[in-house]
C-alpha cells in the first residue's frame, strides 16, 4: 500500500476516472490523498497527477499549487527530482502558448516559492530568447509585461 489511509479502491477510482476522461475526479483524490499520505514516493506521483488533471481542467491556480507540494529534493539523498522541474517547464510552456499572462502576474508568489519563481524566469527568459521582440504578442512582450507588473524593471530588459 502506498499511504496509509490511502487504500486500493482510491488507488482504483483514480485509475478509472483517468481512464474515462474524468480529470476533475482525479484532481479531488489526488488532492485528498496528498493529505493523508506521509509516503515520499506516492506523494511525488499524487503531486504529479493532481498537477497534470489540474492542467487539463485549466485550474492554473491549482497547477500552481500542486507545483508547490512538490518536494525539491530526495529526502534520503538529496538528489533534486524533475518532477518539479519539468512541471515548471510545462506549466509555463503552456500559460506562455495560449498567451495567458494574466495567470503568470496572478501567481501568489510568497517568500517561501522565492525558488519556484525563481525557476519560473529562468523559463520564461529562455523562452523569451527564442521569440521575436517585434511580434505583437510575443512571449518577449509577456516576460516584459510579467516583470513590469512585479516591479523588478531590471529583469524586464532581457539580454
Amino acid at each position: 500500500m502506498l499511504c496509509p489511509n490511502f487504500n486500493v479502491i482510491t488507488l482504483q477510482a483514480i485509475s478509472l476516472f483517468q481512464i474515462f476522461g474524468y480529470p476533475y475526479g482525479v484532481l479531488r483524490l489526488t488532492e485528498k490523498a496528498l493529505t493523508d499520505c506521509s509516503d515520499e514516493r506516492a506523494f511525488r506521483i499524487m503531486s504529479v497527477l493532481g498537477f497534470k488533471n489540474a492542467l487539463t481542467l485549466g485550474d492554473y491556480e491549482s497547477a500552481f499549487q500542486f507545483i508547490l507540494r512538490m518536494p525539491r529534493e530526495s529526502k534520503g539523498d538529496l538528489v533534486p527530482l524533475k518532477e518539479r522541474e519539468s512541471s515548471i517547464q510545462t506549466f509555463v510552456t503552456l500559460v506562455l502558448e495560449k498567451k495567458d499572462v494574466d495567470v503568470l502576474v496572478g501567481l501568489k508568489i510568497d517568500s517561501f516559492a522565492e525558488r519556484v519563481r525563481d525557476e519560473i524566469e529562468r523559463v520564461l527568459h529562455a523562452q523569451a530568447k527564442l521569440s521575436d521582440p517585434m511580434a505583437e504578442d510575443s512571449v518577449y512582450q509577456m516576460v516584459y509585461f510579467y516583470h513590469l507588473c512585479r516591479k523588478n524593471f531590471e529583469k524586464g530588459k532581457l539580454e
